[in-house]
């Protein structure tokens, strides 16, 4: 073998290994690619189940919140319509009150009056009972 065949052989071992290495370079590249693929659908897929259960956590919470501030507002509500009640009852209390104070005032206006005249007709008769 001359020296031109040799390089000439050596440079064609050279592009073959060279081939060869880039064409198992292209297939680690080609494999690292799926498996990246691979990692990153599985960490989207995680993290949309993360959003998901977070999503359902966040609506049961607003659903409690929700129930515990109409709880508190029929509570209140409640409140309300006893103080209105008792406001009422205290009012139509008074009310009674005052009216039967009047009665009893006019009552006894009324029985002072008839205690009067029925003590001047019995005056009148003693008195003339003893001019007789």
């Amino acid at each position: 073998m001359n020296k031109y065949d040799l390089e000439s052989y050596l440079a064609q071992e050279k592009q073959k290994l060279q081939k060869a290495n880039k064409e198992m370079m292209d297939a680690e590249i080609v494999k690292i690619k799926e498996i990246l693929d691979q990692e990153f659908e599985y960490k989207v897929s995680q993290l949309e189940e993360q959003i998901k259960s977070r999503e359902l956590q966040m609506t049961y919470e607003v659903e409690d919140q929700k129930k515990a501030m109409n709880q508190a507002l029929e509570l209140e509500m409640q409140k309300l319509k006893v103080q209105e009640q008792h406001t009422k009852l205290q009012t139509h209390a008074n009310t009674t009150k005052e009216i039967y104070a009047d009665v009893y005032k006019s009552l006894e206006e009324q029985f002072k009056l008839e205690s009067k005249v029925k003590l001047t007709e019995i005056t009148n008769k003693l008195k003339q009972s003893f001019e007789t």
